[in-house]
């Protein structure tokens, strides 16, 4: 199975606006996980590594575990 996610606009910042929607670091998120899910593992840690960086207390957590996830998927 192959995916192409050529037509996916991963741009989430408004140029003018640098605040992120809690929104759209939740759907950065989910596609981090998709990225772990076909062992995309550089994809999957630079969108969690975003999340990390840009989101508040609740999403963090997320990316942190996530980026635990990544490290022991590529691990094995």
């Amino acid at each position: 199975r192959t995916f192409d996610f050529s037509s996916i606009n991963l741009e989430l910042e408004d140029p003018v606006d640098t605040a992120v929607s809690a929104e759209a670091l939740q759907t950065r998120l989910d596609l981090a996980r998709e990225f772990l899910a076909i062992r995309d593992f550089d994809g999957a840690r630079t969108l969690a590594q975003e999340v990390l960086d840009k989101a508040d207390d609740a999403l963090q957590v997320q990316a942190r575990q996530l980026l635990a996830d990544i490290d022991a998927a590529e691990s094995h």
